[in-house]
């Protein structure tokens, strides 16, 4: 007698692996902008992935991300500029520099 494995699929997207014994979530997209899908197939013929594989990784990159405290952000700006010295970007000095580069 074989074994066979059966993947159950249910209409909301999910597969059961009886071997297993979990469910796997199944997302489909729709809509996607044809400039979009090329992209994500450029980048996974880039990193020798199969498609699905990318958008797995772009997705968990994207959801991984940590969000930024704005505070702590300015501090750091604030840190950085004190240390190469750079005078602060000004109206007047804008306008300096518009018109030199217009000369």
């Amino acid at each position: 007698m074989t074994n066979l494995t059966v993947s159950y699929r249910f209409h909301y997207g999910t597969i059961l692996e009886p071997d297993q014994g979990t469910f796997l979530p199944t997302l489909t997209i729709k809509s996607m902008p044809d400039a979009l899908y090329q992209r994500l197939k450029g980048r996974a013929v880039e990193h020798r992935r199969s498609l699905n594989s990318e958008i797995l990784v772009c997705l968990e990159q994207a959801v991984a991300a940590t969000a930024v405290d704005a505070r702590t952000a300015l501090q750091r700006a604030d840190a950085v500029r004190k240390q190469i010295h750079v005078p602060r970007l000004t109206e007047a000095r804008l306008r300096v520099a518009k018109s030199a580069g217009r000369s």
